[in-house]
């Protein structure tokens, strides 16, 4: 069941990501949603889970993109997993920890990105990218943070919900 729901998020946040953001650029930069739902599920579900969402959504991503299969999941399964580590650290329910842990992990997200694609031969332009992709994309996203927070903050403690009724019933 978690794992439909997770899933059904990341689908639709990599299609918000590939149809509508697109005309919310500003200055030709626009949110990575992906991160956003990656670095919320890892700081819900602690570092495996926040992997293995990271690399969901980057394969569907890198599937969707078709320049090279696992850049994305790669770099964002290792954000994930490196955010999930704070789970029992956070305060869920805080306002800003989340706003500045998806600045950070979409930062470190998209400059995992563009090492590792510079590193595989991609021609991606590290120095470059810092200033004009991936500090711009940090910042959008994290402003975008508090809109969806919330609702996917719910949608977890629901699921919890769900598996505590299911094991009950069960056992």
């Amino acid at each position: 069941m978690h794992l439909v729901v997770i899933g059904l998020v990341l689908f639709i946040s990599v299609i918000l990501q590939a149809t509508v953001l697109p005309h919310l650029q500003i200055f030709g930069i626009k949110p990575d949603l992906v991160s956003l739902v990656v670095v919320a599920f890892a700081l819900f579900r602690g570092r495996y889970q926040g992997a293995a969402v990271g690399i969901s959504g980057g394969l569907m991503i890198d599937f969707l993109r078709g320049d090279f299969l696992g850049l994305s999941a790669l770099s964002k399964g290792i954000v994930g997993f490196l955010l999930g580590t704070m789970e029992e650290r956070v305060f869920n329910d805080d306002f800003i920890i989340p706003v500045v842990t998806a600045f950070a992990g979409t930062l470190a997200d998209q400059l995992l990105f563009l090492i590792l694609g510079d590193a595989f031969g991609l021609d991606y332009p590290v120095w470059p990218g810092i200033f004009a992709i991936a500090l711009p994309t940090a910042l959008y996203t994290a402003m975008l943070m508090p809109l969806f927070y919330n609702r996917l903050y719910g949608l977890n403690r629901r699921l919890i919900k769900v598996s505590w009724e299911v094991r009950r019933k069960l056992f």
